[in-house]
């Protein structure tokens, strides 16, 4: 008789099975929500009582699920601004427009992943307030970089003069060209713009990108239009 194999599961999904289980015993035991699990001094319990609460609309539980945000655990934190995103409550997007203003959360990870979730809500006007708050102000590249890329998935025109404003305004090259990729997919146009050339030159291409940026939405514009390269760029 040969002998039986040992069942051997991926490192990886043991401690989701073993968060699993503690909700699976905690259910048993009369603690049916998942957000009750919130206060657990176990990581991976609170991760998947997050991933649960994803499909919440109650306000009361987005409020609970915003509480977690502020634990120190980064990788909770980015959980639960997840969840906040994907959760249909009013309150969990009022939660993420105060997480990405950056009033308590010092953390610029933290404040970028909330603006990446309030990206996903692009009917939202008060995601979008949120957003053009963040490109405006935040400290962090990289929370701007976001921004104007959720503006930009936005696909609205009114976000142009606020876009081509930022591109020419701000000094970190990345968030420069995050602001002109966000133009280019509401504008339906193709600019060759290179961050890393001298400042005499980009100022020269932003100003071409403004004119014809405007000339597209309806907005005021001056100057000759741009030629179309054969590539169905816009030459500047």
């Amino acid at each position: 008789m040969s002998a039986s194999v040992p069942t051997v599961y991926p490192r990886r999904n043991v401690a989701g099975l073993a968060a699993w289980l503690a909700l699976a015993a905690a259910a048993t035991a009369g603690c049916s929500e998942p957000a009750e699990q919130l206060a657990s001094p176990d990581q991976a319990v609170i991760i998947e009582a997050l991933r649960a609460c994803r499909n919440e609309t109650r306000d009361e539980v987005a409020e609970k699920v915003a509480r977690v945000v502020a634990r120190p655990d980064t990788r909770v934190a980015s959980e639960a601004v997840r969840s906040l995103g994907r959760m249909r409550s009013r309150r969990a997007v009022r939660a993420l427009a105060h997480i990405a203003g950056g009033a308590r959360e010092r953390r610029s990870t933290i404040r970028r992943e909330a603006v990446v979730q309030l990206g996903r809500r692009r009917e939202d006007p008060e995601a979008a307030a949120a957003i053009r708050q963040a490109v405006q102000t935040d400290p962090d590249p990289h929370v701007r970089a976001a921004a104007a890329t959720g503006l930009g998935w936005r696909r609205s025109p009114a976000e142009v003069p606020l876009l081509v404003e930022v591109a020419e305004s701000d000094a970190d090259p990345m968030v420069q060209a995050c602001a002109v990729s966000a133009v280019e997919r509401v504008v339906g146009l193709r600019f060759r713009y290179d961050p890393h050339a001298s400042p005499d030159a980009r100022r020269r291409v932003l100003a071409r990108i403004r004119e014809m940026a405007m000339r597209t939405i309806g907005g005021p514009s001056k100057g000759p239009p741009a030629e179309e390269g054969s590539d169905g760029t816009i030459e500047p």
